[in-house]
């Protein structure tokens, strides 16, 4: 199930108009694979920065920074499903991010993700 998780995390990434280049785009994988598999609403940003970045042999700060590049890429590029999550947010923090689209991969939206996707 993690495996189809980041597949599918992967595929939305690219959807929302993050080229699969750049570090925030691996890790953003990771921090939304890892949100979504965490069972607590109270799972605080830094815990994971901290968790990809010893994932990354890096720092904090720098996953940190690499997620902010590829939120701006995002919402640079405006596609529609990122306006379609974010409405009319023209700018989107790191943490409204991951936590938008690890909503998108609780239980509760399955159908959302098999939609987009047009799995069954």
């Amino acid at each position: 199930m993690i495996h189809t998780h980041t597949i599918r995390i992967k595929y939305l990434l690219r959807d929302l108009g993050i080229p699969p280049h750049i570090l925030g785009y691996l890790y953003c994988a990771e921090a939304i694979n890892y949100m979504a598999s965490y069972n607590s609403e109270s799972l605080l940003i830094n815990d994971v920065y901290s968790y990809v970045a010893s994932i990354y042999n890096t720092s904090e700060v720098c996953v940190e920074a690499s997620i902010r590049n590829a939120v701006k890429k995002a919402a640079k590029s405006r596609t529609p499903f990122f306006r379609e999550l974010f409405k009319n947010k023209k700018s989107v923090g790191n943490h409204i991010f991951l936590t938008t689209l690890r909503d998108v991969f609780e239980e509760k939206n399955f159908e959302f993700i098999t939609k987009k996707l047009g799995t069954a």
